[in-house]
């Protein structure tokens, strides 16, 4: 059995990229990777890690030295590395998204209601749906992937419905939703949506500064 873990950054309204991304993980590299992760952190004397805080330098990452950050985000890298964590997402550019689904009005043809289509949540979520597909069918006959997402209130209603229809032939497993976090696993997933989007947004800044 394979779990893949997603997390969602830029749904603020305010951020120029939209990401959504998550780790994969067999049932043994889970156990591993969870007790390692969780050592990391107390070494670190963290209780949890969120992206948005670690970034700020806020509650638990209060008064950390540049330094000290780049440490503790290169002992992650090292912690993916050593368990071979395979990773996936899609990031897409909020202005881009808007011109060609709201501007265009092209969200108005999509069923549910309009609302739904004016942020990516749900192209990024069907996106990731068809990646794990992709990948399931290079798996042993019975060797289901489920998915994990942190939940996301505006969006999960639709998003298990859009679920259950891309999955009406069992090509993959059950899907969760994490209310708590109580997945660490999600943790990992968090860091790398937060280096997903910011790449991207960096990347897009870099090409405007050259045009």
């Amino acid at each position: 059995m394979l779990v893949a873990f997603y997390d969602e950054s830029g749904n603020d309204g305010q951020s120029r990229v939209f990401a959504m991304a998550g780790v994969l993980m067999c049932g043994v590299t889970q156990y591993h990777f969870a007790n390692d992760w969780a050592a990391l952190l107390k070494q670190y004397a963290l209780r949890e890690f969120h992206a948005t805080d670690f970034h700020h330098r806020r509650k638990e990452f209060l008064g950390w030295s540049d330094d000290q950050a780049l440490r503790f985000r290169d002992a992650i890298i090292d912690l993916l590395l050593r368990w071979d964590v395979k990773h996936t997402g899609v990031a897409i550019p909020v202005a881009d998204y808007q011109r060609s689904f709201v501007e265009t009005g092209f969200n108005k043809s999509l069923v549910p209601a309009i609302s739904k289509w004016k942020k990516p949540y749900l192209p990024a979520f069907q996106h990731v749906i068809s990646d794990l597909r992709s990948y399931a069918v290079h798996q042993p006959a019975a060797h289901l992937i489920h998915p994990v997402f942190d939940q996301c209130q505006e969006f999960m209603g639709q998003a298990k419905a859009d679920y259950s229809t891309r999955n009406k032939d069992g090509r993959l497993g059950t899907m969760f939703v994490s209310n708590t976090r109580e997945y660490v696993q999600l943790q990992a997933a968090d860091f790398l949506v937060w280096e997903y989007r910011v790449g991207v947004e960096t990347f897009a800044g870099q090409r405007r500064s050259r045009t």
